[in-house]
């Protein structure tokens, strides 16, 4: 096992776990006490984000499917917003704000993990 993975396991198995160990050590640093507690089970999830760290909400290229994904940890918070967007974009009368920035069909650079930022 390498760092509580096994052999064989893919990379993003192993940049979960480096990501649980950055959480555990920042934790550590303001909670000296969580070093001595016993992880019995533990499971991942990563939120979906784009390279520019903005959700797309559009619609995409095929005009019968609606785009609304890559809010990273904004998701909760941006859901109200994001339903009325999502909402009028289905009626063909979208929300007056300019979308641009989270467009569909935007240019992004090449994907990343982000995980050392957080």
């Amino acid at each position: 096992m390498q760092h509580g993975v096994r052999a064989g396991r893919s990379d993003r198995a192993a940049r979960a776990v480096d990501v649980i160990g950055t959480v555990m050590t920042r934790l550590c640093t303001v909670l000296p006490a969580a070093a001595r507690w016993r992880i019995e089970r533990m499971r991942t999830g990563f939120r979906t984000m784009t390279s520019d760290e903005l959700p797309v909400l559009d619609v995409a290229e095929d005009p019968r499917f609606v785009v609304a994904t890559g809010h990273h940890r904004n998701g909760i918070l941006l859901g109200p917003l994001t339903g009325r967007i999502v909402a009028g974009l289905v009626a063909g009368a979208p929300e007056e704000l300019d979308l641009s920035p989270f467009s569909y069909g935007r240019t992004l650079r090449p994907h990343a993990w982000f995980a050392s930022k957080y």
